[in-house]
């Protein structure tokens, strides 16, 4: 896992070498190991900042050229079917001299051309690609969305970058204005979904897409994968399920579990990370690290669940409680830490989880991508238990909500009910702040809207469950989940720590396409169901004695709580910056006043106050 940068420049302002090397080095933590620059091509330069995973010796430091000397690259993720690729390009003639996946990438791209190594790749990835012979850029990134790629485009040149914060400071971007539309979709959403950029003409790859340029500056862009919106189920039998699930994951982790340094995994007291933690104990001769972080809530609280399963599941497992006083700290330290705005919480325990973690090992797998695969989540049901009123006359069904929830406390239908359509429902679901509310703080966001190509949560009403319910796990894949991975990478890349997605496996990811949806959920979509169904079958399996009963607390804390007590002041001091506020034209009194209503525990803030905190925090960095 590394941290990857470069510039191609068009007017002939190249950025000079000690000010290439210091935007570099603002993504030192996610590879401390070695730093590598290449400038020797007019106009061009790549930089690298390397975390030595696999291949420890100077064979796999980067920029690297392919052998015929056609390609230069530079690559953040790893790649876990290299091994089969390598052997591919042995048997055409290709000397390989290092043993990790570095040198076999680009190579592949040279020899087999970059459609068919991109197709056939297993892993998590960014990619740089410089063609010399036909000078193109190609910017790649991997099909799950695991690894970031940012990316900067004007007339003065193309800037990529593993961080936000390398674009926002680039001497291309630096005056750029801010996207008032991404603004406004980040209040609603607590970050900054691909493709966009916070800044006006900087983006992101999506992922699963090529972006490819010429030296004039045209683009083009391609998508090689792309998660369905809807495709049939073809496997019905519960036991098939079973096998394939189980088939995927064990290949999955043993691949992931190839590593030159120490690799341990989260566990959290869930399905999906004990899961995870029991395969890859199976796959290891000396006991496996496992780490979690506990909160002093009893509600938040899954450590001691954590510790069983550590038990039962024979882990060596560390774990760390998050009181007050840790909360504070390890805030400060994410500060330091942050590469652009992001407003999840639970950025604070996994920032925690991964520091913990660093000081034994250099990676770790994760359970990141079950809830999203095999419907996981609680917001599927809200949604589908509407279905059969959705496309009533809105007065009927403001009357059916109030007679059910008078009646029988909403068990039929609720409020989601009373949305125009479904998908605007399910956007709301993951919104923090109402349309109302971000006009109350940002007026002129009023006069805007979110971007046109905003996709993700478009879908049109549907009548049939089956459907509605893929319809939404698309939304969830590149929703709920980007965000998941994006907080990950944050948290486990300011710790120069590497984090691996078993369940973003693409065999794996397409496989659970196959499985009928009800199998996760029951006969009756929602009541009474389990979630995840299968995925708590095969753990139940290996593992009879443990409790799966609980509901999933994930590393969380008891924020609100916490914000009164040591964090008030920090916040308080940050909110009330009228620099700050000016600068994004936010309404300093409505700021106060949920500061004051948060207070004074009238009404629970913190995601507002934490999503505002974040922007400021990230805006006062670019200042340092």
């Amino acid at each position: 896992m590394c941290g990857i940068l470069g510039e191609i420049n068009f007017d002939g302002q190249k950025t000079s070498p000690d000010n290439f090397l210091k935007i570099l080095s603002l993504s030192s933590r996610r590879g401390p190991d070695y730093v590598g620059i290449f400038n020797e091509i007019e106009n061009i330069q790549f930089g690298f900042n390397r975390l030595s995973i696999l291949d420890l010796s100077a064979n796999a430091h980067q920029p690297i050229f392919s052998n015929d000397q056609k390609y230069l690259m530079v690559f953040n993720g790893e790649i876990y079917n290299y091994i089969d690729i390598k052997n591919k390009l042995e048997q055409l003639g290709v000397e390989i001299k290092s043993s990790g996946d570095t040198e076999v990438l680009v190579n592949s791209f040279s020899k087999l051309g970059i459609d068919q190594t991109v197709k056939m790749l297993d892993g998590m990835f960014a990619i740089a690609l410089f063609n010399i012979e036909k000078k193109m850029l190609y910017l790649i990134r991997d099909f799950g969305g695991v690894k970031p790629l940012y990316f900067g485009h004007n007339k003065k040149g193309i800037v990529f970058a593993s961080q936000f914060n390398q674009l926002a400071k680039h001497q291309y971007f630096r005056d750029n204005q801010i996207n008032y539309s991404i603004l406004k979709l980040f209040l609603h959403q607590q970050y900054v979904p691909a493709p966009y950029g916070l800044l006006d003409q900087t983006y992101q790859v999506k992922p699963g897409e090529i972006v490819s340029f010429d030296l004039n500056g045209s683009i083009k862009k391609e998508r090689y994968w792309e998660l369905p919106r809807y495709n049939s189920p073809s496997v019905f039998r519960k036991e098939q399920a079973i096998n394939i699930i189980k088939t995927n994951i064990n290949d999955n982790i043993k691949k992931q579990l190839v590593s030159d340094v120490p690799i341990g995994a989260f566990l959290s007291g869930g399905v999906d990370s004990s899961l995870i933690c029991n395969y890859a104990q199976k796959n290891k001769n000396l006991p496996l690290m496992t780490f979690s972080i506990g909160s002093e809530s009893n509600s938040h609280d899954e450590s001691l669940e954590a510790s069983r399963f550590s038990k039962m599941i024979g882990t060596n497992h560390k774990m760390r409680v998050m009181d007050s006083k840790i909360t504070l700290n390890t805030l400060t330290e994410q500060n330091f830490a942050i590469s652009e705005p992001f407003a999840d919480i639970s950025i604070l325990p996994t920032f925690l989880a991964s520091k913990l973690a660093r000081k034994n090992v250099k990676v770790v797998l994760s359970g990141d991508g079950a809830d999203e695969l095999f419907f996981g989540y609680e917001r599927f049901w809200s949604v589908a238990k509407n279905i059969h009123f959705q496309d009533y006359n809105k007065k009927i069904k403001y009357i059916l909500y109030g007679l059910d929830k008078f009646f029988f406390d909403n068990y039929h239908i609720n409020s989601l009910l009373l949305y125009e359509n479904q998908c605007s429902a399910h956007f709301d679901l993951h919104s923090q702040f109402s349309a109302k509310e971000i006009e109350c703080l940002i007026p002129q966001l009023s006069e805007y809207q979110f971007p046109q190509n905003y996709d993700v949560y478009n879908y049109p009403n549907e009548k049939k469950e089956m459907k509605l319910i893929s319809s939404m796990r698309y939304s969830e894949y590149y929703g709920m989940l980007q965000k998941t991975l994006r907080k990950v990478d944050l948290a486990s890349m300011a710790n120069s720590l590497e984090v691996r997605v078993p369940f973003l496996n693409k065999k794996l990811i397409e496989a659970s396409y196959t499985l009928d949806p009800y199998l996760n959920y029951g006969p009756n979509f929602g009541k009474n169901s389990g979630k995840k169904h299968l995925l708590k079958t095969i753990l139940k399996d290996q593992l009879p004695s443990i409790d799966i009963s609980n509901i999933k607390k994930g590393f969380s804390i008891p924020f609100r709580n916490i914000l009164n007590d040591s964090l008030f002041d920090e916040f308080y001091e940050t909110l009330s910056d009228r620099t700050l506020c000016e600068h994004f034209n936010i309404d300093i009194n409505y700021v106060e006043k949920i500061l004051n209503e948060h207070r004074s525990y009238y009404i629970d803030h913190k995601v507002k106050l934490f999503t505002i905190y974040s922007l400021f925090k990230f805006q006062a960095s670019l200042l340092n």
